[in-house]
């Protein structure tokens, strides 16, 4: 296959990997986007680990995520090829877009939010073997034309064997989303997961960045401040005022409350991703969580 390159101008994380759109020189001239997973050179893992990660998510097929087209080495370099995603990554949409968080209602922001938790759910036990993520996060949550969520960027992700519940590893991640047990031992495991989607979750619910400096200084961590609101009785003031109405109060609300489940602190009272897509995808009738 005779592929066209043009870089994008901005690396999806600095230093970590690049991104790349070009065009497939086909009849149907469909865009592919081109990633360049950095850690994949630097892990002890390799090649065992990456080979079977990369013929894994070449058979991954599910609407959540973004498939996995090919694989190119050239030198040094890795470069997994993706389905292209119209409208970019939710990261974008929320927190570079001048208009972005206008233009993403809350019928829109709750869609997305039910496709990723499908999406890592199809990670978590119906690939074999199964996938941890290691790095779920709004810029690795990728939009079509619909604004349909396709979970992406696996070059931290790691393969579990399905009766494994963890795996040891170096700490990994990106600031903000790391859950807090992962500082204390290295190992990853499903829970962790789940956590960075509760940031995630946080994210839609309020157009903020998990960790900005530029903010005051008591809210400049999202989970502390939302916490704190919680504990304060302010809930609905944590909410992008853009979306927040009394229609949509109820459902983000609820939301929130699975927010904070995801973000308890002991993991093993965090909820499993069949927990969440139930929850999400039945947000009118949910009044009660059991994550045990």
């Amino acid at each position: 296959m005779s592929l066209m390159f043009s870089k994008l101008a901005k690396d999806i994380a600095p230093a970590m990997r690049k991104l790349y759109q070009c065009l497939t020189l086909k009849s149907d001239h469909s865009s592919v986007s081109i990633h360049s997973p950095e850690p994949w050179k630097r892990s002890v893992y390799q090649p065992v680990q990456t080979s079977a990660l990369k013929e894994t998510l070449s058979r991954a097929q599910h609407q959540n995520l973004v498939h996995l087209q090919g694989y190119c080495k050239y030198r040094t370099d890795r470069l997994l090829i993706y389905t292209y995603m119209e409208n970019g990554s939710l990261d974008y949409w929320l927190h570079e877009k001048t208009d972005g968080p206008t233009s993403l209602d809350w019928k829109t922001r709750l869609q997305i939010a039910q496709g990723a938790a499908k999406g890592l759910a199809y990670l978590h036990q119906s690939c074999e073997p199964h996938i941890l993520h290691r790095d779920i996060k709004s810029s690795n949550i990728l939009l079509n034309e619909k604004f349909e969520a396709h979970l992406a960027d696996f070059g931290l992700a790691r393969l579990i064997l399905p009766y494994d519940t963890h795996v040891t590893t170096d700490l990994v991640g990106t600031l903000g989303y790391i859950p807090p047990e992962y500082g204390q031992a290295s190992v990853a495991t499903y829970k962790g997961d789940i956590y960075s989607f509760g940031v995630v979750l946080l994210e839609l619910l309020t157009s903020k960045r998990p960790i900005d400096m530029c903010r005051p200084r008591a809210s400049r961590d999202l989970i502390s401040w939302v916490a704190q609101m919680k504990r304060e009785k302010r809930e609905t003031e944590v909410f992008d005022p853009f979306i927040y109405d009394k229609q949509h109060a109820p459902q983000m609300l609820t939301v929130l409350e699975i927010a904070c489940l995801c973000l308890n602190e002991n993991p093993r009272t965090r909820p499993c991703t069949q927990q969440l897509i139930s929850w999400l995808d039945n947000i009118d009738s949910t009044s009660t969580f059991d994550s045990s």
